[in-house]
């Protein structure tokens, strides 16, 4: 149980940090800076597609966890 407790708690926090990743990049997205330089775009647009499949996993993973620990308790 507190194995997966643990787990739980750390998968939070990944999301937590992904999510502020997201954040960042759409802001920056937004900016002329990058959307005028088209490596820069190109380059931003790839971290955010990544943190977006990222951010997904992790959230299924966060279910499993979620329920394994609700069947534990």
């Amino acid at each position: 149980l507190q194995k997966q407790k643990n787990r739980f708690t750390q998968i939070e926090e990944k999301i937590a940090q992904l999510n502020t990743r997201k954040d960042t990049l759409e802001a920056a997205l937004a900016t002329p800076d990058v959307y005028n330089d088209k490596t820069k775009f190109l380059e931003t647009e790839k971290s955010y597609q990544g943190t977006l499949t990222e951010l997904e996993k992790t959230n299924k993973e966060y279910e499993t966890v979620f329920e394994k620990l609700m069947e534990l308790e």
